[in-house]
């Protein structure tokens, strides 16, 4: 092999790339666009989370002044025909059901969510037993909601 030949043959193994180098550059740039694309689809995600549960909380609102209007129409009922302490005491839970539906209507489902966290550290045994309380209800209200299906099937 003539040295001419030689020097060729050394700038055509030059000009090849390695194909380890090639592959992970490759992989690197799928790595990180990959990496882009999970990043937007857990905004667009977050988004319509925050977007559905800003609309549960718009609906709670609503249901809570659909109650207070009703406890508002029992309050007039009562005025007259029971005692004061009655009549104030059914004034009293409305004014509270109006805070609530007026809390839920100028909050954001993630300011509520705060708000929950933040009253669960400052209170975990209320929390606690009040969670208890729910998940006893729930449970009595599956079991007598299964209970009458089972009795219709026997």
């Amino acid at each position: 092999m003539t040295t001419q030949e030689s020097i060729t043959k050394e700038n055509d193994q030059k000009a090849l790339p390695d194909p380890r180098s090639t592959t992970k550059v490759v992989l690197d740039e799928a790595k990180i666009e990959a990496k882009d694309q999970g990043k937007r689809l857990v905004s667009k995600v977050g988004k319509t989370a925050r977007a559905k549960a800003d609309e549960a909380v718009s609906g709670v609102s609503s249901k809570f002044r659909g109650a207070e209007s009703a406890i508002n129409d029992a309050v007039r009922k009562l005025e007259g025909e029971q005692p004061d302490y009655v009549v104030e005491g059914a004034r009293t839970i409305q004014e509270k059901v109006g805070d609530a539906a007026q809390y839920f209507e100028t909050h954001t489902s993630e300011e509520i969510t705060e708000d929950v966290r933040g009253y669960i550290k400052n209170n975990p045994v209320t929390a606690m037993a009040g969670l208890a309380i729910a998940g006893f209800c729930i449970g009595r209200f599956l079991k007598a909601s299964g209970g009458s299906n089972n009795r219709l099937q026997q």
